[in-house]
């Protein structure tokens, strides 16, 4: 059986998880979102880090699976212990998961408006859109400065597999499908607030 390109699997895993209902197990959440962790591969070196860290988060929501049935139940027993918003819970992995899938999202959403819209400019409006709120002053200057590092937009539509006519569809599919994530998740971290990343390069927790 043919592998999916990463933007058709990205769309199929998130669409899976959103069909799941108001609180999806969290496996099956697990599993949608790690179809985003390529994307930071195809962005280069400056969210190698990003995808060190959102593999780290992933792994404490795949252990929590073992103990709960669903995000619902997840969220609740972080919050019947007073520590949604500690470093390293679930609930707080979970937040910074979504962020990633934002990211995603805005990423696409920019790269869909025109064809002469550069991979720096989606990149660096993703970022300052979904991930920049949660970072502190030097993790955002490090990231902006590294977008200088950040392929072209055709050579990103073409490690993706993407042509720009292909691309046109797989983004309106992709953004759908982070939306309806989006939308699930945030209901149930409706009124948390989430604190800023306390490292000095990027959040680990």
């Amino acid at each position: 059986m043919r592998a999916l390109r990463p933007a058709a699997a990205l769309h199929e895993a998130l669409q899976a998880a959103a069909q799941q209902g108001g609180s999806p197990p969290p496996k099956d959440f697990v599993e949608s979102a790690e179809a985003i962790l390529p994307f930071f591969d195809h962005l280069g070196p400056v969210f190698t880090v990003a995808r060190h860290e959102f593999t780290s988060k992933l792994a404490t929501l795949r252990d929590a699976a073992g103990r709960h049935r669903t995000l619902s139940d997840v969220v609740r027993a972080d919050a019947a212990r007073g520590a949604v918003t500690v470093k390293n819970s679930c609930t707080r992995n979970l937040h910074r998961l979504v962020a990633a899938i934002s990211f995603i999202k805005i990423l696409f959403e920019r790269l869909s408006r025109s064809h002469a819209t550069h991979l720096r400019e989606a990149a660096s409006d993703a970022y300052e859109a979904a991930l920049a709120p949660f970072h502190t002053m030097l993790i955002r200057g490090a990231v902006r400065a590294g977008m200088l590092t950040l392929p072209t937009r055709e050579h990103f539509l073409a490690s993706i597999g993407e042509t720009e006519e292909s691309a046109a569809p797989r983004c309106a599919e992709v953004i759908a499908s982070c939306e309806a994530v989006i939308v699930v998740v945030d209901k149930l971290l409706a009124g948390i607030e989430f604190p800023v990343s306390d490292v000095w390069f990027w959040p680990s927790r």
